[in-house]
């Protein structure tokens, strides 16, 4: 359970600019402190990281409920770290993210239709801004890791940017769509983030963005069991979080839909290793030799959300 509420100079809420919060769970304290120096492991920024359970201290705004790692690691230090990037790994799980991509882009067409100029961030190696343009949307992507970039740029040739948005030359008001999937729980700055997406919208545009829902039942169930605590995780937001940031970017949001993730079952096993260790690895062997070990699932808990927010 969490612990008392309690207050500390160094904590500003990063939504209200409140000082008091109180610890959701306390994960591994020693380490966070050295990631609060600058010491951040590139293989816990990776998509396919299989750091479940070592968690970082989660703590919760008393004012307006948003959670945070706190302390945080310096910006810095996670923006290098993800620009060092390299995830091999992800390349085999490519079929079942454009099965999930696909069924995505049809949802997307309720709030901008082809051939609107479309921009995902965070767009890792490419696959969804390509699958964008291959349903006839304009599509660019951002990206900082170089190696994940340089994978979507053979994919869109001069259509991606590898760095941070921040530093990306696209014109103001210029985007019908701007897409971010799973990407703003890893950002250093939420609303920073939020604004310079916003601004890159036309009049009337769309921002679409997926996170997890850190009050879904099954997060309140399995507490510091839930394996989406990870290191690279800094915020962990609610539909109300999410939408009030979007609102003071001007924006106005939606009501959140569900977000359900496509997988295999061998990426599942190779996920629980750690963990389960040899049972994983039998379970793994297991549906290989029965034939279903590429067979792609949706999973669905609740503990992930899409919101849509327009450009007022």
């Amino acid at each position: 359970m969490p612990s008392e509420a309690k207050s500390e100079d160094k904590f500003v809420c990063h939504l209200c600019g409140a000082g008091s919060y109180r610890v959701v769970v306390r994960g591994n304290t020693s380490r966070q402190q050295a990631a609060g120096h600058g010491e951040v492991s590139m293989e816990e920024y990776t998509c396919t990281s299989r750091h479940h359970g070592q968690f970082f201290q989660v703590v919760e705004c008393l004012r307006c409920r948003l959670r945070s790692l706190f302390p945080l690691p310096p910006a810095q230090a996670v923006e290098d770290a993800y620009t060092r990037v390299k995830d091999s790994e992800y390349l085999s799980i490519e079929p079942p993210r454009k099965i999930a991509f696909t069924k995505l882009l049809q949802r997307l067409k309720n709030y901008s239709k082809p051939p609107g100029k479309l921009l995902d961030v965070g767009c890792y190696t490419g696959v969804f801004p390509w699958l964008a343009e291959q349903h006839g949307y304009d599509a660019y992507g951002v990206e900082p890791s170089k190696w994940a970039a340089d994978i979507a740029a053979e994919r869109l040739p001069g259509r991606i940017h590898q760095g941070y948005l921040e530093n990306a030359a696209f014109p103001s008001a210029s985007f019908d769509l701007v897409t971010s999937w799973d990407v703003i729980e890893h950002v250093t700055d939420p609303a920073k983030e939020i604004k310079l997406m916003a601004g890159l919208l036309k009049p009337s545009g769309w921002l679409c963005l997926s996170t997890m829902a850190s009050e879904a039942l099954i997060v309140k169930t399995l507490g510091s069991r839930w394996p989406w605590y990870m290191p690279m995780h800094l915020f962990y937001f609610t539909p109300q979080t999410l939408s009030e940031f979007l609102r003071r970017a001007g924006l106005s949001p939606k009501r959140p839909e569900p977000y359900p993730h496509y997988t295999t079952m061998s990426y599942v096993f190779w996920k629980l290793e750690p963990a389960l260790g040899l049972l994983a690895r039998a379970l793994s062997r297991s549906a290989r030799q029965l034939g279903f070990s590429e067979r792609v699932i949706k999973i669905d808990l609740g503990d992930f959300f899409l919101i849509a927010a327009k450009k007022q």
